[in-house]
């Protein structure tokens, strides 16, 4: 597995992928002042988190929305969100949440108790009269061991669950966690992903589609305004494309950058490059119920025949590292006692293209098997 570096915009995303900015300087000075042009990867499919699957749609919405506990900058210690406070029962069965008081959504309606149990219960509650209105994937993962949720009053809520779960507030600062306005949810029913309503810094404005997403500043943001006063995200997939509008100053801010042009970036006076070690990880997904992946020494085969050092150095660029499992160091549960597994050693009897061993394995393995490479971090189907 290879662990890749990413990097944000200090202050305002998180998470968002390698990030390179540059001055205003040719079309984006057009815009009016303060307002912050990004180039995505790709145009968002849905601005409703808990039905979102693709990291450009999160990288706008969750501008939008905000869950009751999050992550500080550069960090993974979990703090108050729109939950000022909450308390664990000794069982660790039930969470309970007291809320900042006084927030709104953007649409003028109050931040409260019923509006936590509406966002959440909505996702894997199918008597829910919104649970029909959309399609929530990640639902049984987050919320499968929620048995209820419960207002107690205005400002406090309780999640009850059906067994401990030590993550459970690490599940909380997930997209799927997001709290949106319940008016607009009925308001707009199937097309609410369409027309998104949260608490966060940014509002909802236009998307055109295949042309760009616009935001503007919440001006009663209950941590205060921010300084921006839009954001506009364009769909820009073509990598150079990408670069070329960035160098040329037709956007401020460009995500996924490609290893290759991290070099010619940190060259230019134009640019600059804001890093950070990120929480994704490259990995090959096999089914280890089929045959040959239901032998061990056929897996290891496949791990040891991998150069993840060579990948690293000529395919990131640097930008990555070997990792030592599916938890990255900085965050939540990983354990330093994790060793890379050591690279192959072949035997010089081997005569075998197929055939190797590590030093100290039984004995070696031969196989031959096509195997389905993955494109993004979740099981192949074969």
């Amino acid at each position: 597995m290879i662990s890749s570096r990413r990097t944000w915009l200090r202050g305002m995303f998180t998470s968002v992928g390698l990030l390179a900015m540059a001055g205003g300087l040719g079309p984006a000075a057009a815009q009016p002042a303060g307002t912050l042009l990004v180039g995505l990867v790709a145009e968002p499919v849905n601005l409703d988190p808990p039905q979102v699957t693709d990291l450009n749609s999160l990288r706008v919405a969750r501008r939008i929305v905000e869950t009751l506990v999050t992550f500080p900058e550069e960090s993974t210690q979990i703090v108050p969100g729109l939950a000022e406070s909450w308390t664990i029962s000794k069982d660790g069965l039930s969470y309970t949440f007291k809320l900042r008081k006084g927030v709104k959504f953007h649409d003028g309606t109050p931040f409260n108790a019923e509006a936590v149990k509406f966002s959440i219960e909505r996702q894997f509650n199918p008597e829910h009269p919104a649970n029909k209105l959309g399609k929530y994937p990640f639902a049984n993962f987050f919320f499968g061991n929620v048995k209820a949720v419960e207002a107690m009053d205005d400002s406090t809520v309780r999640f009850v669950l059906k067994e401990p779960r030590a993550s459970f507030l690490a599940v909380l600062t997930s997209g799927a966690a997001s709290i949106v306005s319940p008016t607009a949810v009925r308001k707009w029913g199937a097309d609410y992903p369409l027309n998104p309503v949260g608490t966060g810094p940014f509002r909802y404005v236009s998307w055109q589609r295949g042309q760009q997403v616009v935001l503007e500043k919440n001006p009663d943001y209950w941590k205060g305004a921010v300084k921006l006063d839009r954001v506009v995200y364009r769909p820009i997939v073509e990598d150079q494309a990408r670069l070329t509008e960035l160098m040329t100053g037709a956007v401020d801010l460009i995500v996924g950058v490609p290893p290759d042009f991290v070099a010619q970036l940190e060259g230019s006076p134009k640019v600059s490059i804001a890093k950070q070690v990120g929480a994704h990880v490259w990995y090959l997904g096999i089914n280890n119920q089929k045959k040959p992946f239901d032998d061990k020494r056929v897996r290891q085969a496949l791990n040891y025949a991998v150069n993840k050092d060579a990948i690293v150095k000529d395919v990131l660029k640097g930008t990555g590292a070997v990792s030592k499992g599916p938890v990255l160091p900085n965050t939540w549960g990983p354990t330093r006692r994790s060793r890379p597994i050591p690279m192959i050693r072949r035997r010089p009897s081997s005569s075998s293209p197929r055939r190797a061993t590590r030093t100290g394995s039984p004995r070696p393995c031969g196989c031959r098997s096509p195997v389905p490479a993955c494109s993004r971090p979740s099981p192949c189907p074969r």
